[in-house]
């Protein structure tokens, strides 16, 4: 099964109906381009902007090369008037532009510290040091 929630699968379980949260926590709504289109379309509008240019920002082993070409090439080719340019470089330099705000997106990682998808919801409060975008 395929899972779209910011929870890894098998982290835990509802004590009462022993549901993965990973599952119980699915959005209703996941992938959807004409939607992301519609949106996208109206947000540019609300702007009065034609285009937008990102920058994606990852480290530069060949995994997240791999990811953050393949993430450009996605949103470029599925959002119209979005321009992503990708900046993979060393971890810490990485880290040092994101730390100091000078991204747009970030491609990074989390591991559980335990298994409690708290561990990873954490990580999307205001107030978190590991939420870069606040």
């Amino acid at each position: 099964m395929v899972h779209y929630t910011f929870s890894a699968p098998n982290a835990a379980k509802d004590p009462a109906s022993g549901t993965d949260f990973a599952t119980a926590a699915q959005p209703k709504e996941t992938y959807n381009v004409a939607k992301a289109k519609k949106l996208w379309q109206a947000g540019l509008k609300q702007l009065s902007k034609s285009k937008v240019e990102l920058t994606l920002v990852a480290s530069d082993t060949t995994t997240d090369k791999n990811v953050s070409e393949f993430l450009q090439s996605q949103l470029e080719s599925k959002l119209p008037g979005l321009k992503v340019t990708v900046k993979n470089l060393p971890s810490k330099s990485a880290y040092n532009l994101v730390a100091n705000g000078k991204f747009d997106l970030y491609l990074s990682f989390w591991i559980n510290d335990y298994a409690d998808p708290y561990s990873e919801l954490q990580t999307l409060e205001k107030t978190n040091s590991h939420n870069y975008g606040k």
